[in-house]
């Protein structure tokens, strides 16, 4: 399996696709990490 080489917010992401950043959101709660979902948490934030 190749290692992840790229990260995006998924507000990049909306804007990048011309998608609603909401949808995408609501999208990848469905979403596994077998799915290819990846968690990123920012300075402070615990999970």
């Amino acid at each position: 399996m190749a290692a992840i080489s790229h990260v995006f917010t998924i507000s990049r992401v909306a804007q990048m696709l011309a998608e609603d950043e909401h949808l995408l959101h609501d999208i990848s709660i469905e979403m596994d990490p077998e799915d290819g979902r990846l968690t990123v948490l920012g300075p402070g934030k615990r999970q």
